[in-house]
């Protein structure tokens, strides 16, 4: 028997053809289409990444906040989205686990992710982290001004606070047998030492920590590996102007088919992972 595939529908966004008769040569583009993906199974794995316990737990309550935290809550104005996507992101790793598709949880930090055991033994196995290169020469100072005059006064001054009550979501835990990563060296290592080279994205903030925190699509498109996100089960960071319309979303989605790969929808991945045979629903 041949290696197992699986055959995933995708979303592709054509960038062409530009009409320049138009004011806009971008309406010209063919836009979205569905296509088809075969994808070895043993060569896939899902990533559920900062599927985190805010607004889901005692210790990080929304809206309400006790006072250490109360401004970095401020600004969590997904927490209801990201409740509603939630459900899809379980579904999504009830279907990878049924069908025995490899997983690796991304935590944004050491503390949360070190009570695994699969964190303590592949974080040894990959060894230290390479040193970072030299960075601007007056160095990071300015960035504490920054965020508060953004996010609002304390934002900075509490990020402390916050990252300490951070956790996986309760619904969506690490399996004993499943992989655990915090840094993109640390995850490389990880599904290189499995024979993987396609990586299917959930969590928050598509928009956000899915592209640019180390385990994200930006450091893992650079390493060669084919990225997608399932529309569903992603959680987009809105603005004022963007939220009632999720315009967000739909520019997230479309950035994630120019630059990192593929889209897919929650039920064609289910249908792509389902047990094949005269009994399949």
């Amino acid at each position: 028997m041949g290696e197992e595939m699986l055959d995933l529908t995708v979303q592709i966004h054509r960038q062409y053809p530009l009409d320049a008769r138009l004011a806009h040569p971008a309406e010209g583009f063919l836009g979205w289409s569905s296509g088809r993906l075969a994808l070895p199974k043993g060569e896939t794995a899902l990533i559920p990444m900062h599927v985190w316990n805010l607004g889901l737990d005692e210790r990080l309550p929304w809206p309400e906040a006790d006072e250490a935290v109360a401004a970095q809550i401020a600004t969590c104005e997904w927490i209801r989205r990201y409740r509603e996507d939630l459900p899809q992101m379980e579904r999504v790793l009830a279907a990878a686990r049924r069908a025995e598709l490899p997983v690796c949880h991304i935590a944004a930090l050491p503390h949360y992710a070190e009570p695994y055991d699969a964190y303590q033994r592949n974080s040894a196995e990959a060894g230290p982290e390479p040193p970072p290169p030299p960075g601007a020469p007056a160095g990071d100072g300015w960035v504490p001004e920054q965020l508060n005059a953004v996010y609002g006064a304390g934002y900075w001054e509490q990020m402390p606070a916050l990252h300490a009550r951070l956790d996986f979501a309760p619904t969506m835990r690490p399996a004993d047998d499943e992989g655990v990563c915090v840094t993109t060296h640390q995850l490389n290592h990880w599904l290189r030492a499995r024979g993987i080279s396609n990586l299917i994205y959930v969590g928050f903030a598509i928009n956000w920590c899915l592209w640019f925190s180390p385990c994200g699509m930006v450091d893992m498109r650079r390493l060669a590996y084919r990225c997608l996100a399932v529309e569903e089960a992603t959680t987009t960071v809105e603005y004022g102007e963007s939220a009632a319309t999720l315009a967000n979303k739909r520019a997230a989605m479309w950035r994630v088919a120019l630059m990192f790969g593929y889209v897919t929808r929650l039920a064609d991945l289910e249908r792509a992972l389902a047990p094949a045979g005269p009994d399949q629903s």
